[in-house]
């Protein structure tokens, strides 16, 4: 699946009707980085997808043309200067996946993981990568709170949210 760069796009994943808008940052023939647009047309971070885990993209609806009026309403107020997500640099013929992960991992990032075959996502810190597999600290989305530690296998996690307003937020809650 070759992702268009040029404009928004609505992502579907499953076989939900329910969709994220985002504009593709970089791909390789196995995953996709996109930036993640909220409802307001705000890029509200990032958000890296296996590509098998897409099950299609919708480039021309209206509900798109709503998003690029807000985005363009955006650019000329300030409020949308308030966040800026960090430009993160990523090399396309290596496995983006990894890439996304080490990064987080070493800037301590929460970030937001859907695994295969699970049906809820997973807020988390990354503590450790060896052999596959990832060392979870699992954070609770309701409180702020730890929850638990996991280990995951790095190949069942097909979505990964990061640098997203939403985990720095989450992130300052659980250090306050």
């Amino acid at each position: 699946m070759d992702i268009r760069g040029d404009r928004l796009v609505e992502i579907y994943t499953g076989e939900s009707e329910n969709f994220s808008v985002g504009k593709l940052y970089c791909q390789n023939a196995h995953a996709a980085i996109f930036y993640d647009i909220d409802t307001q047309g705000k890029i509200a971070g990032y958000c890296a997808m296996r590509k098998p885990y897409i099950a299609s993209l919708e480039y021309a609806t209206e509900y798109l043309e709503k998003i690029e009026k807000y985005m363009a309403y955006g650019e000329e107020h300030p409020y949308s200067k308030w966040f800026q997500i960090s430009k993160v640099m990523f090399d396309t013929e290596k496995d983006l996946f990894d890439q996304v992960l080490e990064y987080s991992q070493k800037k301590g990032l929460i970030i937001t993981l859907a695994l295969q075959n699970e049906e809820e996502g997973e807020a988390a810190r990354i503590e450790t990568m060896e052999g596959g597999m990832a060392s979870l600290s699992c954070v609770d989305v309701s409180n702020a709170r730890f929850r638990e530690k996991r280990m995951v296998s790095v190949q069942d996690i097909v979505y990964i949210g990061f640098e997203t307003i939403d985990n720095r937020l989450l992130a300052y809650a659980e250090r306050s």
